[in-house]
Order: structure tokens, then sequence, then C-alpha cells
């Protein structure tokens, strides 16, 4: 059984994963970051979980800067 916040961790998980699904078919480098962990033999989920985390250091580095995301 989870905790209350364990339930807000799993949540915003399965949010940041549909969300790295999603830019990993729409943005540019991240389909390219995908391609090359393919061809190097990498687990889907492995591939599903990097692409979130650059996601997120890409949304980071734009609050960060406060510039819009150009792909």
């Amino acid at each position: 059984m989870l905790a209350a916040s364990g339930a807000v961790v799993v949540r915003s998980a399965r949010r940041s994963t549909s969300a790295a699904l999603t830019a990993s078919r729409r943005i540019p480098s991240l389909v390219a970051m995908r391609d090359r962990m393919r061809a190097k033999g990498k687990a889907p989920k492995t591939i599903l979980i990097a692409v979130a985390r650059q996601l997120l250091v890409i949304i980071n580095a734009m609050l960060r800067s406060g510039t819009p995301f150009t792909a």
C-alpha cells in the first residue's frame, strides 16, 4: 500500500512517461536519442525513462533561462 505522497509520485511518473512517449515521436533531438538507444539494443522502458529525464532537463533549462522551446 502506498502512502498519499507515494500515490502522487506514481501519478506524476505515469504523466512524465506519457509525455516522454509523445516527445520521443515529435521532438527531433529526442527522436534521434531514441533511435541511437534502439540501435544500441536498449530496452524500450529504459529508452522511455531516458527520454523522460532528458525532457525534464529541457523544461528546467527553459524555465531557468526564460526562453521558449525551439525544436
